[in-house]
């Protein structure tokens, strides 16, 4: 059997509301292209945050690695790119993860999601979303994530035309329904999907 269990630590509200149910699809859909006919079992994916939010990102991420790694078997650790997502990796990811895998005694596969820009050109990735969400059609940037971050969230906003608090729900909204097969139109978004696959493998080959 293999059992997954995946935890999250994003960067705000509106990432965990989209990456939780968005994660859970994304999992389930791995396991049955790639374990078909294997038994497993993957609980939902756990919003993580550290105790002391004072600290600095890199003590956070360590912090939670080492209080959950009797818990998770997978941390995805989110963090927006702003354009160039070598550094993003380097500076908001990798410190982190180097920090608390050195005191594991459990193994936790660190995983990187880690948008061009930020998230929102995720959520502009599938027009029959959007559609189901407002009952009619919008168009969308052909490529959302050639969009810089500053005009993602306007561009987001405007076609959504609702207030903050409705936007928070329709984070979730796209998180359980943008399609995967469109969001695999995206690099960065590929790249998440290969690092998280690696990451099963990886699981599936310690079993006994």
């Amino acid at each position: 059997m293999i059992y997954v269990q995946v935890g999250l630590y994003a960067e705000g509200p509106s990432d965990y509301d989209f990456l939780l149910p968005l994660l859970d699809r994304l999992v389930d859909d791995l396991l049955a292209s790639h374990y078909p006919g294997e038994a497993t079992t993957q609980p939902s994916p756990l919003p993580l945050d550290a105790a002391t939010a004072t600290k600095s990102r890199e003590h956070r991420i360590a912090e939670v690695l080492v209080q959950y790694q009797e818990t998770i078997q997978i941390l995805v650790v989110h963090a927006d790119a702003d354009g160039d997502p070598a550094r993003a990796r380097r500076e908001r990811v990798d410190p982190g993860s180097h920090r608390g895998q050195a005191l594991l005694t459990q193994r936790v596969e660190v995983v990187g999601c880690i948008p061009v820009q930020a998230i929102e050109a995720w959520m502009l990735a599938d027009p029959q979303t959007f559609r189901s969400l407002l009952g009619h059609a919008v168009e969308l940037p052909r490529n959302p994530e050639a969009l810089g971050r500053t005009k993602l969230k306007p561009t987001l906003q405007s076609l959504l035309q609702v207030q903050s608090r409705r936007r928070l729900k329709a984070a979730q909204f796209f998180g359980e329904k943008v399609s995967l097969d469109e969001l695999r139109r995206l690099s960065a978004f590929q790249a998440f999907e290969a690092e998280l696959l690696e990451a099963l493998h990886a699981i599936a080959r310690r079993l006994p």
